[in-house]
């Protein structure tokens, strides 16, 4: 799979034939963040021809089994499902990579599908210790899912640098402890005040 998560379909299917076990795992852990999702397929078919080319190349093409729509082509599903499936793909891959860094991981996602995210990557990332995951977000709900040390919360100074401070530092993050949620304890301070040393 390349870095920016394109070749999904080529990373499944060498994944369907070689390790069966890591292909369901993908299917089922889509299944859980992704409602109505209940198969991945993954098929060889023709290409788009170019015009130097006599034959069409043959590649993989992922279709998803949705509940009311089956057989779907990848490009037919939202960008959140397919995101969230090429995410899924490099952690469950066994070359998987020791640092993923992924921007607006909320994007495209149901509130309710960020948070089902959050808790199956905190789940899939326990048993994956050498992994690192960095996000950036600006959803209250996949913060919720997270630790306020977990949470890193960037703001620009008045000289254009920009300050980086743990959400645990937040000046009402002991008071709030166990009464907000990270998402609620991030969204006090809008401006983010705090972050640059300004109360």
């Amino acid at each position: 799979m390349d870095a920016d998560g394109s070749n999904t379909a080529v990373a499944l299917a060498a994944l369907k034939l070689e390790r069966e076990e890591a292909f369901e795992q993908i299917e089922s852990e889509l299944r859980k963040i992704v409602p109505g999702v209940q198969r991945i397929r993954v098929r060889r078919v023709k290409m788009s021809q170019s015009p130097n080319q006599t034959e069409p190349p043959i590649g993989n093409k992922v279709f998803i089994d949705f509940k009311d729509a089956p057989d779907v082509p990848a490009h037919g599903a939202s960008e959140g499902t397919l995101i969230t499936l090429a995410l899924l793909t490099a952690l469950c891959s066994p070359n998987r990579p020791r640092l993923l860094l992924l921007d607006d991981i909320d994007q495209s996602l149901h509130p309710q599908a960020q948070m089902e995210l959050m808790g199956e990557l905190k789940r899939l990332l326990e048993g994956f210790p050498e992994v690192q995951l960095v996000a950036t977000t600006h959803s209250p709900y996949i913060l919720d899912a997270l630790d306020p040390s977990d949470v890193r919360v960037f703001a620009p100074r008045k000289d254009g640098s920009v300050a980086c401070r743990s959400l645990s530092e937040h000046p009402q993050a002991e008071k709030m402890r166990g009464v907000l949620t990270a998402g609620q304890l991030w969204s006090l301070d809008p401006e983010w005040r705090w972050v640059v040393g300004e109360q």
